[in-house]
């Protein structure tokens, strides 16, 4: 199944604006961000805590609505998705 990843601010400047990942049906988020980050490598720092969990202040969307649940292994992709990065935001 094919999943459409959107890129922003410095998450850009590693994966691309719009980047097309092919996945095994029944995928994960946890799947893609490992796919993800197994072909850009120097996005697992920016994108995971030390502990492995999603880093604080990063927000994933799938199609343009938030991550409902917080383990990325519970939320399974669709054909046609779109999911969204974006790195923290600082400033005011």
């Amino acid at each position: 199944m094919k999943v459409l990843v959107r890129a922003f601010a410095k998450f850009r400047d590693i994966v691309g604006e719009k980047t097309c990942f092919d996945l095994k049906e029944g995928s994960t988020i946890g799947d893609l961000l490992e796919t993800i980050c197994t072909s850009h490598l120097g996005l697992k720092a920016d994108l995971f805590n030390s502990n492995g969990t999603i880093g604080d202040g990063v927000t994933i969307l799938i199609n343009r609505k938030g991550l409902e649940v917080p383990d990325p292994q519970k939320t399974v992709l669709e054909e046609g998705d779109e999911v969204a990065l974006l790195p923290p935001f600082s400033g005011g």
